[in-house]
């Protein structure tokens, strides 16, 4: 037994089980004995009537109805009906498509499809009955000529059977982060395309070795016990139960190792999100979770104590930029089993998905190394007093006026170099005299342009005539 209320039975018994049944049909003897045994007891064995039903319960036709008889009434098994299914991101006036699998049992007509929504689309309008029992996909296509959060819905059926699910989709300006200006050792501008309706837009800028908080992307999303579908590697002491991947038992360890996941646009960074529980009554169960180098060793770590109730942990871990690094995860002690549900691997911060909270959003916060500004209403932003001739990245995205937002830019690399600018230098030949006080003029007239730092000499955020006198001042002091 395993423990609960259904399989009930742990999952080598179950194999062990349903092996012997498919390979011992019921026999003449068995069925005069249940009829004997309904004689005396007036109850039956129902696999003895139906020996169809073990699959139905815990064989391969578990997701099925069943009705007595063998009959089976027409149902589409693939989308689920009530489901919903996000199509992706779309680039204003381009577009995203998401493959749909369809499956159907015992329909003897073909499948009408039918899509609703502003922007959605499906390559087919018919499916015919035989493609559908054999199971087979359409594609879904989203496209929009302006920043939208878009919802339609897609139906498949027939006069016997239908099903209907959600589509969801957004769509976002291709901004483009451009090349920084004014670098100098502890500053920079930073610069890209504008977007349209926008009410303002949030700067992201991390040192090398950080990540932007917020910024990360699905790497895998994977149902533990589907072992040799998922990728994962079991070791070590296992077994594969209904819903769950066990590791350890009560006489040792056991672990499972990801596929190689990709962490060059993360600079190594992953957040792992584990849904697991403690197997039965052990208690005070760790879990390790680990990112392995390309040979195999463990060059970060992290642990967590689980509890009987099934609960989502998120890790956040450091690794190689590499596409080699792996993750394993483990129980550490004989009768400290975990049961593994699902694991989720994101390439860089991912916890505000779990901590279901929306990312801070003041004005400007960070320290010498990560910087968040937001409510910028320019396509540029001077970012200053970071690390001194660090290296750094920056992306943006923008907040539109129904409150949407677009997907980041790509990062932009910096190098911090040369000198800090110095107050009144505005003409940046190391020293502050008269000779800045006629470039100041020259500035305020539009005649060339230098950085507000170097100019707002009050620094009252203007640059204008009171800071030409500020500057006299300067020189004559």
């Amino acid at each position: 037994l395993d423990g609960t209320s259904y399989p009930v039975y742990q999952s080598w018994y179950l194999n062990l089980m349903l092996k012997w049944h498919r390979q011992d049909p019921v026999s003449e003897k068995e069925l005069k004995r249940n009829n004997a045994a309904y004689d005396l007891q007036n109850n039956r064995n129902p696999y003895i009537d139906h020996p169809e039903l073990v699959e139905y319960v815990w064989g391969t036709m578990q997701d099925m109805p069943w009705y007595e008889g063998g009959s089976v009434s027409p149902v589409i098994t693939a989308p689920t009906d009530g489901s919903t299914i996000h199509i992706g991101n779309a680039y204003v006036g381009s577009k995203v498509s998401q493959s749909v699998e369809v499956k159907a049992v015992n329909i003897t007509a073909d499948l009408r499809v039918t899509v609703s929504g502003e922007g959605f689309s499906a390559n087919a309008t018919t499916i015919s009955a035989a493609d559908a029992l054999a199971g087979t996909s359409i594609t879904i296509t989203y496209t929009s000529d302006q920043h939208a959060n878009a919802t339609g819905s897609l139906t498949i059926g027939n006069a016997e059977v239908s099903t209907t699910v959600t589509l969801t989709a957004t769509a976002s300006d291709a901004m483009e982060g451009l090349e920084a200006t004014n670098v100098t050792a502890t500053s920079f501008t930073a610069n890209w395309t504008p977007a349209t309706d926008v009410q303002s837009y949030t700067l992201y800028v991390a040192g090398k070795g950080y990540v932007a908080p917020g910024t990360y992307t699905l790497l895998r999303d994977d149902n533990m016990h589907e072992t040799e579908t998922s990728g994962w590697t079991p070791s070590g002491k296992y077994y594969v139960e209904t819903e769950y991947l066990r590791l350890g038992t009560g006489s040792g360890t056991g672990s499972a190792t990801s596929p190689a996941l990709d962490l060059t646009s993360s600079r190594g960074v992953l957040t792992a999100l584990v849904t697991c529980k403690s197997y039965g009554n052990d208690s005070n169960v760790e879990m390790k979770v680990e990112v392995l180098d390309k040979d195999g060793n463990a060059i970060a770590d992290a642990s967590q104590v689980i509890t009987s109730d099934e609960v989502t942990y998120a890790f956040l871990l450091s690794g190689e930029a590499d596409t080699t690094s792996t993750l394993r995860l483990r129980n550490t002690a004989s009768s400290k089993r975990v049961m593994l549900k699902n694991v989720k691997i994101y390439a860089g911060d991912a916890r505000s998905v779990i901590e279901a909270a929306p990312m801070k959003a003041p004005v400007e916060t960070g320290d010498t190394l990560t910087r968040e500004i937001s409510g910028i209403t320019t396509n540029s932003y001077t970012v200053t007093g970071l690390a001194r001739q660090g290296t750094f990245s920056y992306q943006v995205k923008a907040i539109y006026n129904d409150g949407t937002e677009s997907a980041l830019t790509e990062p932009v690399e910096v190098v911090l170099s040369g000198e800090e600018f110095i107050k009144g230098d505005v003409n940046s030949d190391g020293k502050v005299d008269v000779s800045d006080v006629t470039a100041l003029v020259n500035i305020i007239l539009s005649l060339i342009d230098s950085p507000k730092e170097v100019c707002d000499i009050n620094a009252d955020g203007n640059v204008d005539v009171t800071d030409v006198t500020a500057l006299v001042n300067i020189v004559l002091d």
